[in-house]
């Protein structure tokens, strides 16, 4: 099993992971999560994957998502990349159709516009690195030790529908 590195392309170093990954989700999956592990949970293509991202903000953004979907309250998971099998990794090509709602995404989207987004060669390092998304298809056993608190939504002098203490 590959952790913590990109596997080395020819004539090239690989490319660091970040030090953590950040999932979203809401409170109404919090006792399966806690039970079962974060598992793939939705289908992309043909590929069944988890999403994650490098940016607390976008975690934070997805988890109150969520929570206003589902009624419940928001969740964010905080992970060592070291957890992860690089092998496991693959491109959230949810991210690219859907394009991003939140974080750098929207700036790197608003970069080059919607056409070549849409047509990018894309690749799961370069969503990561550019837009701070990846999915994954493998299973993350958890704890409450992994939850993120002490984050407001919205931050402190913005305004939204709900807010939240996570």
């Amino acid at each position: 099993m590959s952790r913590g590195r990109v596997p080395a392309l020819p004539g090239r170093t690989g490319i660091p992971l970040p030090p953590v990954l950040y999932h979203g989700t809401s409170t109404r999956w919090l006792d399966q999560i806690l039970r079962d592990g974060l598992a793939p949970c939705h289908l992309t293509g043909e590929v069944q994957m988890g999403c994650y991202t490098d940016e607390r903000g976008i975690g934070v953004h997805h988890a109150v998502e969520m929570a206003d979907a589902e009624d419940a309250d928001p969740v964010l998971f905080r992970l060592p990349t070291s957890r992860f099998d690089v092998a496991r990794f693959v491109l959230d090509d949810k991210f690219v159709e859907l394009r991003p709602s939140s974080g750098r995404g929207l700036f790197a989207l608003a970069m080059v516009g919607d056409e070549a987004w849409e047509n990018a060669p894309w690749t799961w390092t370069a969503m990561l690195r550019l837009a701070g998304s990846v999915g994954y298809t493998g299973s993350i056993p958890v704890s409450r030790s992994v939850i993120v608190t002490g984050i407001r939504w919205p931050a402190p002098g913005t305004t939204a529908a709900h807010a939240y203490d996570l």
